[in-house]
């Protein structure tokens, strides 16, 4: 059976784990994410760090998210599955031998259209750096501080002596990959990502990941909570917030601790250090977890994990 719990984000930003994961956002240039995935970051490494080195982990929706390359950094091997994947920087097929493959059982779904619009206003400065990387010479020098600076948080954090994992993309729906088989993962890991599911695809897709992940595997996923009585859906983000109700019955878990969802969003409304990192993207859309950049936290990040750990 799964646990769950909500993410205390005063404990989480206190933590040596925090510090850690903070440098690696930042000296990669990985620091303009989620409202919140600093804190679900840092859960996650907090978990995996306790893994053994080597281990095939499947992040689940991973898209461009830090955790895949968090990850590999500590030496894991990922497969990132999720519903679009584009061509990889030249950076990632160096460093991590990245490739990407559409899975035969791949089908759009709204979301990606989605994905797609969000942040209108950057999408010139993509296209005209997707232009520049164009440039082999350039491509080169790029990949060359790439590895440098991932190279010198890997020595000041520990991670020197173990080799750096490899990443590969597959672009498909998490409800259904036939292509992968039963128990071929060691562990799965999702940074708030199968909120964003359609509410008929969620249990499949939650069914999906116990098939592919072996038994007794380890499991650390984040998704949307709510303090309220029951799971609603949040517009801007297309993404539901679940109740503690809803998490129990989709994952088969039961709740770790005290559920005090209530005071758990008071200290993200009050949380000074994620309003004053807030991305500077999501003042470009409404459609988003933050709409227009005003910060007011409305759900509760929750996470999903094994006992084992």
């Amino acid at each position: 059976m799964l646990n769950f719990c909500y993410l205390d984000p005063e404990e989480i930003l206190a933590s040596e784990d925090f510090r850690v994961v903070d440098t690696f956002l930042r000296e990669t240039r990985r620091h303009n994410i989620g409202w919140h995935y600093a804190v679900d970051l840092t859960w996650i490494y907090s978990r995996a760090r306790h893994w053994a080195p080597g281990l095939r982990i499947l992040d689940a929706g991973g898209g461009r998210g830090p955790a895949q390359f968090l990850l590999a950094e500590m030496g894991f091997d990922v497969v990132n599955v999720d519903l679009m994947h584009t061509v990889p920087d030249h950076a990632y097929v160096r460093r991590y031998g990245t490739h990407r493959t559409v899975l035969a059982s791949h089908v759009a779904t709204p979301y990606l259209k989605h994905i797609l619009g969000f942040g209108g206003g950057m999408k010139l400065f993509k296209r005209i750096r997707s232009a520049a990387r164009e440039s082999l010479l350039l491509r080169e020098s790029i990949a060359d501080a790439y590895s440098r600076r991932h190279d010198r948080w890997r020595a000041t954090h520990g991670f020197g002596p173990q080799p750096v994992g490899r990443i590969e993309w597959l672009a498909g729906n998490l409800g259904a990959v036939p292509e992968l088989e039963a128990g071929s993962f060691d562990a799965v890991i999702s940074l708030s990502s199968l909120e964003h599911i359609p509410a008929d695809q969620i249990p499949p897709a939650i069914a999906e990941i116990h098939r592919i992940v072996r038994p007794h595997g380890h499991w650390a996923l984040t998704t949307s909570g709510t303090e309220r009585d029951g799971t609603w859906y949040h517009g801007p983000s297309q993404g539901y917030c679940f109740s503690s109700s809803e998490l129990g019955r989709l994952f088969n878990a039961r709740l770790d601790g005290i559920a005090l969802p209530a005071e758990i969003l008071r200290k993200y409304q009050r949380s000074s250090y994620l309003r004053k990192n807030l991305a500077p993207h999501y003042r470009l859309s409404g459609k988003n977890g933050m709409p227009w950049g005003r910060w007011n936290p409305v759900y509760i990040p929750v996470a999903v994990f094994d006992r084992d750990t």
